[in-house]
Parts: C-alpha cells; sequence; structure tokens
C-alpha cells in the first residue's frame, strides 16, 4: 500500500482547533511526488489540497479552517414549542487520502488513490467520517490529551447526544444535591438549548416541573424528532413555550429536562421584579446555543452621524443677489442613526460569571429585551474589552455589563 495514515484526530471532531492528519507513502521518490489530501461533504468534494513530503518525507495535513467554512449556525426562530433539526450546524466530513507523481521531471502527472491505482484519493482513517461541529478548543485548558478536545467515552460532555451547555450545576439534582448556581426561568421565556444526534436515531426529550418536595405538577411533556442525518437538534425550554399551564408553573420550583443521555435543570426566577424579561440566545464555546435570561431594566443609546457640506449663503447663480433669510448654508445631506442596548446582570458568582463571559467571544447573538415572546433580534457584541473574575476570595460576587448593536440598523435618510 502506498499510503499509510499515521494519526487521525478523535471521529468527533472541533473544528474551531486542530485536526492534524499524518501520512506517508512509499512512493515519495516518484518525480513530481505530493500528497493529496480530498475533503468531502457526502459525495462532494469541497476542497483537493497538495502537499509535496516534508523533511521527514511525510505530510501533516490539517483541513479545520476548511472544514469550519462549511458550517452554519443556526437562524431558525427561537418562540417555537418544536424541536428545529440544524443540519448545516454539524457535519459528517469524510477526509481521503492520494498521491501525484509523474515517471519524470518533465512528464505530466496523474493521480493516484493510495493504492497505486489511477483515480481520486481513496484512503481514509478508521474515524473517518468525522462529525464535525463548531467547537472552540480551550488549549490552555487541555493537558496533553491531543490537538483536540477528548470526545469519546460514555456521557462525555463534548459527546454524542450530551447537551451541548457547560453551565455550571446544570446536571445537579436538587433533590440530593445542594445547587448554589442556578440557572432561573420565568413562565414566558422561550429559547432552545441543543443536543447532537448521530445518523437517524430518533432524540427524544422529556419536561417535567416539581415543587419544593420534589413532588411533580401536572404530566410529563415528551418532545421527539428523528433527523435524517447528523445534526444538530435545537430543543425548546420555555415551560409556556413546552406547553404548561401557568396553574402548575405557579406551585412549581424547577423544571426537569431529560435529554439523550443526562439531564438539565431550570429554577423558577421570582425575582422579576415587574421588568421586562431579557433574553439572550448565543453560540456557546461547544458551538450551540445557549440560552440566558435576567429581569432587569434595559438602557437604549443611539448615536447620530450627520454628513454635511456648505452651501454659499450669496446666490451667485441668481439674476441679482436677493437676500434671503431662509437661505441655508450648513446642510445635512445623510443623516445615520445607531442604536444599542447596555444591560448590566444581577450579582453573578465566579462559576457564572466565567460561563457567562462567553457572550463576548460568540460568534453570533441574538437578544429579546420584550415585551413580546417573538421579538428576537440578532445583535452584534459591541463591547471589546471586559475584567474576568477569577479571585474567589476578592471577587465573591461579579457583575458584566454587556452592549449589543442591532445587526440591522435603519437606513440614513
Amino acid at each position: 500500500m502506498a499510503i499509510v495514515i499515521n494519526q487521525e484526530p478523535n471521529s468527533i471532531a472541533a473544528v474551531y482547533g486542530y485536526l492534524p492528519h499524518a501520512v506517508s507513502s512509499n512512493r515519495i521518490g516518484n518525480p513530481q511526488f505530493q500528497y493529496v489530501m480530498d475533503i468531502k461533504s457526502g459525495s462532494s468534494v469541497v476542497a483537493r489540497i497538495r502537499q509535496y513530503p516534508n523533511p521527514a518525507g511525510d505530510a501533516i495535513f490539517d483541513p479545520s479552517q476548511i472544514i469550519s467554512d462549511l458550517l452554519e449556525y443556526p437562524t431558525h426562530n427561537f418562540d417555537g414549542g418544536s424541536q428545529v433539526q440544524v443540519p448545516i450546524q454539524t457535519q459528517n466530513i469524510t477526509i481521503a487520502f492520494g498521491e501525484e507523481y509523474g515517471s519524470s521531471i518533465s512528464s505530466s502527472v496523474g493521480l493516484y488513490d493510495g493504492r497505486d491505482v489511477l483515480g481520486p484519493p481513496s484512503v481514509s482513517g478508521s474515524n473517518t467520517p468525522l462529525v464535525c461541529l463548531p467547537v472552540q478548543v480551550d488549549y490552555q485548558g487541555i493537558n496533553s490529551s491531543g490537538w483536540n478536545f477528548n470526545a469519546t467515552g460514555s456521557g462525555a460532555s463534548y459527546g454524542m447526544k450530551a447537551w451541548y451547555t457547560n453551565y455550571p450545576s446544570a446536571s445537579l439534582d436538587p433533590a440530593s444535591v445542594t445547587v448554589d448556581t442556578k440557572r432561573k426561568l420565568d413562565f414566558n421565556d422561550t429559547g432552545f438549548l441543543q443536543t447532537p444526534t448521530s445518523g437517524s436515531s430518533t432524540v427524544s426529550i422529556s419536561y417535567a416541573i416539581f415543587n419544593d418536595s420534589n413532588v411533580q405538577q401536572g404530566s410529563t411533556i415528551i418532545k421527539s424528532i428523528s433527523p435524517s442525518d447528523t445534526c444538530m437538534v435545537s430543543n425548546p425550554i420555555g415551560p409556556d413555550q413546552v406547553g404548561f399551564s401557568q396553574a402548575n408553573w405557579n406551585n412549581s420550583t424547577y423544571l426537569k429536562v431529560i435529554g439523550p443521555t443526562n439531564t438539565v435543570y431550570f429554577y423558577k426566577d421570582n425575582d422579576t421584579c415587574h421588568y421586562d424579561r431579557f433574553q439572550i440566545q448565543f453560540i456557546n464555546r461547544l458551538g450551540a446555543l445557549e440560552w440566558y435570561g435576567i429581569s432587569l431594566p434595559t438602557q437604549q443609546n443611539s448615536r447620530v452621524k450627520r454628513e454635511e457640506y456648505t452651501k454659499p449663503f450669496l446666490p451667485w447663480s441668481d439674476s441679482t443677489a436677493v437676500y434671503n433669510q431662509l437661505q441655508r448654508g450648513r446642510t445635512t445631506y445623510n443623516v445615520s442613526k445607531t442604536d444599542d442596548i447596555s444591560i448590566t446582570t444581577p450579582l453573578l458568582d465566579q462559576a457564572e460569571a466565567q460561563w457567562l463571559e462567553q457572550i463576548y467571544d460568540s460568534p453570533a447573538v441574538w437578544i429579546n429585551p420584550g415585551p413580546t415572546k417573538d421579538y428576537w433580534k440578532p445583535v452584534v457584541v459591541s463591547t471589546n474589552r471586559f475584567v474576568r473574575n477569577v479571585n474567589k476570595r476578592g471577587q465573591k460576587l461579579f457583575q458584566y455589563t454587556f452592549q449589543f448593536e442591532y445587526s440591522n440598523q435603519n437606513s440614513g435618510r
């Protein structure tokens, strides 16, 4: 065999990191030799990369940047009560290797499949196809576990079929564990959390609400979806959005959401303060939708930009120079206004503060400043600097202020 794959990433791959493939060949002595890598989505070749042998005679390929361009973030509405599959957010990508060489330094070259047969690259590793997710790898947080995150093992936090949230204490059972960091929820909240699926397996999510004595209020609500292929599934989380009644929610304390492999909890927010509920959907560092809601007043600021020129006051082009007090000299020919919204969080502990800072570097954010549940708007985070909470002793409680600009501003006039 001509091509040998010496190294490949895990089958579940984070594309915002490195995905090194190391290959070697016994044909490197052939004239004009190059290694060839095909990146395929389904049966389509989206990129073909060629590389000369390195000083070791091998080649190191990293397709992560190319694959990241194939993945997109969700665009569905965030106020629906059904599960939504998002096939563009997670994709199966096949990596295949071959080689290219000629019979002399001046001859034409032929493309070989990696097994000494003319044809497109066809040698793939045992982990192909890669299940590629728009996940960010924390190279300060991993230690001697390879270039990508470890997504193997039963119930792994990054593994398939797990909830794609890294909220602290999200999976602690309130019936048996004292939960200090509680994610608050209001009856009218609308939002989604995501879980991935492999192949066409059915994703079933069950919802139940409980009171202080852990007695269930109302019936369990189950939602199921059968995606046609590997994808990310968005699951609704709001009590009204899911289908619970206001009466059952009034007697409850927390919402229990059971996913394919583990459970997350949401607690009733009793501190609504009669303000409109401010909700945020953002892409977290796991590459999935994350939801956060607070009941605090917001502030909207507007910046006005005027483009001007100065006309002559004396009418040089008329037959006579008659004084006209209404003649305008300094004239505005275009006015544009930029609106932004500022929100300050309630006091946070260190774990929740570090979780929430993902909003600052999120590539996609949507907000709902109320008062209606279908008022979701895409925004851009305009805050460029923030102080991180890293000191438990000196910063036991912490607050963040987020500033957002609407992605779609009104045209000038």
